[in-house]
Parts: C-alpha cells; sequence; structure tokens
C-alpha cells in the first residue's frame, strides 16, 4: 500500500490535506521536508524569539517538537535550510553547522561544525525563496512505501 502525505502552505499557513488541519506559525514558512510520518519546517527566523525556527507537523496536525536552542555560538541558529536525508533531517543554521535530526522526534542524531563539513557540507550560501504577494501557494505530494 503506498502512503501519500499531501499538503500546502502559503505565507505562515501550513494546510494537511487529509486531516483539514490549517497549522499557523508566527512566521513565514520557507521550506519544508516531507517524511512518511512527520513535515519538517522552516520558518523565517525572529531575532526577538531566537533561531528556534525549524519544527516537525506529525499527520494529524499537531506540533510533535521544535528544535531546541543550541549552546555553542556555532551551533546556534538561525536555521537557513533544511532537506530530506533518507531517514534523517538535514538542517543549516547560519554558520555552517549542519545538524542531522530524527524527523519524529527531533532528536539530534549527528551535529557537523562547518570546519568539518569541508567542501559541500554546509549551505550557509544557499537562501530557500518563497511566495511573494500574488504569487500562487505551495503546495507538495509527498509519496513513501510504509516500512
Amino acid at each position: 500500500m503506498d502512503f501519500a502525505l499531501r499538503y500546502s502552505y502559503r505565507r505562515n499557513v501550513l494546510t494537511l490535506k487529509a486531516a483539514g488541519e490549517d497549522i499557523v506559525f508566527p512566521k513565514c514558512i520557507v521550506q519544508i521536508a516531507a517524511f512518511e510520518r512527520t513535515l519538517a519546517v522552516l520558518i523565517e527566523p525572529d531575532p526577538r524569539h531566537g533561531a528556534e525556527n525549524v519544527y516537525g507537523i506529525g499527520l494529524d496536525g499537531t506540533i510533535l517538537w521544535q528544535i531546541a536552542p543550541r549552546s555553542y555560538p556555532s551551533q546556534a541558529g538561525p536555521y537557513v535550510d533544511l532537506e530530506a536525508r533518507g531517514n534523517h533531517l538535514a538542517v543549516w543554521n547560519a554558520y555552517g553547522t549542519t545538524l542531522l535530526m530524527r524527523p519524529v522526534t527531533g532528536r539530534l542524531v549527528d551535529l557537523i561544525e562547518a570546519a568539518e563539513a569541508g567542501c559541500g557540507g554546509s549551505r550557509p550560501d544557499r537562501s530557500p525563496s518563497r511566495p511573494r504577494d500574488g504569487e500562487p501557494q505551495h503546495s507538495g505530494n509527498a509519496s513513501r512505501l510504509p516500512s
């Protein structure tokens, strides 16, 4: 049996089609990585509230986790990019540090400092785009076979 997760977003609102739920974030959504049981959502950073701008969202629309604050400056956000890497979530901060996480729990699996990452290991120069006023909303369909 095939599993399909359908969603759309516009500005700061994420809509999960199957659950019929809207999740409203404090800032605009920049990027989403889809997994079998969760969506990882990167929103614009808000300097007033720290750099915890990555969330894990369950299929029913619940916020499962929010990225935890880091204790060292090179590990702190704001986070600028994310992607699915197999069964893990890779998140990059503005300093080039890569965090490899479990998408369902938000638990840290590995942390790679920018100096360790070498060529291609960090992406601080990549700036994900988001819709401008008047542009169509984003939508996605993540299809995965259950494991």
